[in-house]
């Protein structure tokens, strides 16, 4: 299994359905078929983002409001479309779940205050930006859990290319930092019973688990997480079986001799 395969590769069908691993494409992910932003549109965007020439609605975070407008967050999100459009329809009132009274500009407020405001503010840079920052190029450890978090909001706010974003933000941190208890710490989190994680965030951590297994079985945390977690167990030794029959389609590697993809050796590279 090679390291861009989570793209085209494996994901969870269900563990009450044998717990097969069947080879899924993200764009089959519901909605998630969308063409390239233009860059044009993008850099014509970026300036738009918390700013209040054209502002016609407020997104009151926890720490702070944000300029925002109604067309760029509703022709990406079906979440904001429909919460605009009641925001339209619910007059403004304390007791409303969605509306609170409009600013003194007289733009209208809508309320996410139950929100992680660096999500929220995550989220709408993306709509502005079609992508978002988590810390890169200077990275740490740290950046897997805030990934999950915007994976989840893309799931929650409804905008598929968040999610294809946050899908490879989440892999290439894992990638990263698998070596670290941010990594076991970002998979406790990912399968958890009461976790928002869908099925592929979950799938990006567990194939990268298996690229490393046999360091991470060293780990004392590691195994009791594998022991302690059966939705991990099952998902990470399902995912194992599906990368020897994968393995056993190459010849031994020139380098190394093991059966993989002769691209992928660390020799090549080790000078």
């Amino acid at each position: 299994m090679t390291r861009s395969a989570f793209l085209l590769n494996v994901a969870r069908i269900s563990a009450r359905r044998a717990c097969q691993y069947r080879r899924f494409s993200l764009h089959s992910y519901p909605n998630m078929e969308r063409q390239e932003y233009s860059e044009d549109l993008v850099n014509c965007l970026k300036g738009y983002f918390d700013c209040p020439s054209f502002s016609d609605v407020t997104i009151r975070a926890q720490v702070k409001d944000f300029y925002a407008h109604r067309l760029v967050l509703a022709s990406q999100s079906a979440f904001f479309a429909d919460a605009l459009h009641k925001l339209d329809e619910t007059p403004s009132s304390p007791s409303s779940k969605i509306a609170e009274p409009e600013t003194p500009t007289g733009v209208p407020v809508l309320d996410l205050t139950k929100e992680s405001s660096l999500v929220v503010e995550g989220v709408l840079f993306f709509l502005y930006n079609a992508d978002y920052e988590d810390g890169s190029p200077a990275q740490t450890p740290e950046i897997m859990g805030f990934n999950l978090l915007m994976s989840a909001a893309a799931d929650k706010y409804s905008i598929p290319s968040l999610k294809e974003c946050a899908l490879a933000k989440l892999d290439t941190a894992a990638r990263e930092f698998w070596d670290t208890c941010c990594f076991l710490k970002a998979l406790r989190h990912a399968f958890k019973k009461d976790s928002p994680a869908h099925n592929l965030d979950r799938a990006v951590l567990t194939l990268v688990a298996v690229d490393h297994v046999a360091e991470l079985m060293e780990k004392t945390e590691f195994v009791e997480l594998l022991r302690g977690n059966h939705q991990f167990q099952v998902e990470f030794e399902d995912a194992v079986a599906e990368n020897e029959r994968t393995a056993q389609d190459w010849s031994p590697c020139m380098y190394c001799n093991r059966r993989h993809d002769p691209s992928e050796c660390a020799h090549i590279w080790s000078g």
